[in-house]
């Protein structure tokens, strides 16, 4: 890439970001049709992704952590 083809992506996207902060403030119902700023997903949408097993560490005590060394070994 050269330096006016640099220059020119660098303007396009100098002003795609400024466009986008010109209608960061309209309503839900006008970002339907042109984009939307948040994903589109509801609260715990990832839990059914993860493996149960995986969850099990979630109810470890807090002294589990810190009585184990980096390695594994207890302390």
């Amino acid at each position: 890439m050269d330096v006016d083809e640099f220059r020119t992506h660098g303007h396009q996207m100098t002003d795609y970001v400024a466009n986008y902060l010109d209608t960061s403030h309209v309503s839900q119902i006008e970002l339907r049709t042109s984009r939307r700023p948040l994903p589109d997903v509801t609260p715990d949408y990832l839990r059914e992704l993860i493996p149960r097993t995986a969850m099990a560490y979630r109810y470890r005590s807090r002294s589990d952590y810190c009585n184990t060394a980096p390695d594994g070994r207890k302390v």
